[in-house]
């Protein structure tokens, strides 16, 4: 689901470089985690139909992931779409013809401004962009991270904003990479069982204007803790978790 776990953060300010005051634009000195920037005046309206028409294989991921009947994911599907011009581009930031737009529609799917930039950031450009979530929880804002403050990146979500106001910070690994650590550690769950590891759960969250992977343990000690770091990286936060109560 989009923005699964992401919007339940406090509203008080976090403690991490997120809090810092925005950087003008990106510069040639590396952003850290979580820093606030502001990209330069995205392109135009013309250029920004241009842009989200040639992604063809973030239209078929985003097609693939809806599941809808009426809006196929096919390689011909998403090339007859990007060849129309009077292909609608503001319902998800891809390409849909009038029939599928009616399809999506009446599936009752929850369509609103904030609809395109969710799925191109988690969906359909996943490996360039560090997640979105809500700041502050129950606002509506939302905070984007681009993947190393890459300028191409930030151009893409300004013509996906739709005039929500959205905030950039910079990130420095995809949520690609960290849907596949969540992933791999979800599969992993029975084996660190077994060698000791009572590990009760693992999710993607927000922490200090940086999306990680919290990995829940009980009776979680320094040696565990190390161990978990050497197994998967800095890539998670682990923490002390109450093993789930019996149904």
């Amino acid at each position: 689901a989009l923005l699964a776990g992401c919007a339940a953060q406090p509203a008080s300010a976090p403690s991490g470089p997120g809090t810092a005051p925005a950087s003008a634009s990106p510069s040639a000195e590396a952003l850290l985690p979580g820093e606030a920037f502001s990209p330069p005046p995205g392109p135009d309206s013309a250029a920004c139909r241009d842009m989200l028409v040639a992604d063809t294989a973030a239209a078929g991921r985003i097609r693939a992931d809806l599941r809808t009947e009426g809006v196929p994911s096919t390689g011909a599907a998403v090339a007859a779409a990007a060849a129309d011009p009077t292909a609608d581009i503001a319902t998800l930031g891809i390409p849909l013809r009038a029939g599928e737009v009616a399809a999506l529609r009446a599936s009752g799917l929850a369509l609103d401004r904030s609809t395109p930039i969710l799925y191109w950031v988690q969906v359909g450009e996943a490996e360039r962009f560090g997640g979105v979530w809500i700041d502050p929880p129950g606002s509506g804002r939302l905070v984007v991270a681009i993947l190393d403050g890459d300028p191409a990146a930030a151009a893409l979500a300004q013509c996906l904003d739709a005039g929500l106001g959205v905030r950039y910070v910079a990130a420095t690994r995809s949520l690609a990479d960290l849907d596949a650590l969540n992933a791999r550690i979800s599969g992993d769950m029975a084996g660190l069982r077994a060698g000791g590891v009572q590990v009760q759960g693992t999710g993607l969250t927000v922490r200090g204007s940086v999306m990680v992977v919290v990995v829940g343990v009980t009776g979680l000690t320094d040696a565990v803790r190390a161990d978990l770091a050497s197994r998967y990286g800095d890539g998670i936060v682990v923490e002390e978790q109450a093993p789930a109560s019996p149904a």
